[in-house]
């Protein structure tokens, strides 16, 4: 028969301790870091709640700068020694053909 007495429990419009109206500043920034610059000066009295949540805003706001790397990665360097090893061994098989080839034209002059 619970069902039968309407509305029981749950959250009830206007219930509990009203939210902490918090006074806007009238000064709007760009970005939080203008903000936490301002309150560093002396500029913008400072907010704790509103400081906190501008340090966890910066790291969202401006991409990240990466460094360059300084060194190639292995996939890069052993794609430059397979490079070196394959030129040197056609450097090779050049030379080999041009003494054959060399050899043969000295064939062919002095039978003719």
């Amino acid at each position: 028969m619970a069902g039968k007495r309407g509305k029981s429990g749950g959250a009830r419009p206007g219930a509990g301790r009203p939210p902490k109206q918090r006074e806007p500043t009238g000064t709007q920034y760009e970005t939080a870091e203008g903000y936490l610059q301002a309150v560093v000066a002396g500029t913008e009295p400072p907010d704790p709640v509103r400081v906190q949540a501008a340090k966890s805003l910066m790291a969202y706001q401006q991409p990240k700068q990466r460094a360059k790397p300084v060194s190639k990665t292995p996939t890069q360097l052993h794609n430059q020694s397979e490079t070196k090893a394959e030129a040197a061994a056609q450097a090779e098989w050049r030379a080999k053909a041009d003494e054959i080839r060399k050899r043969h034209a000295e064939k062919q002059n002095g039978n003719s």
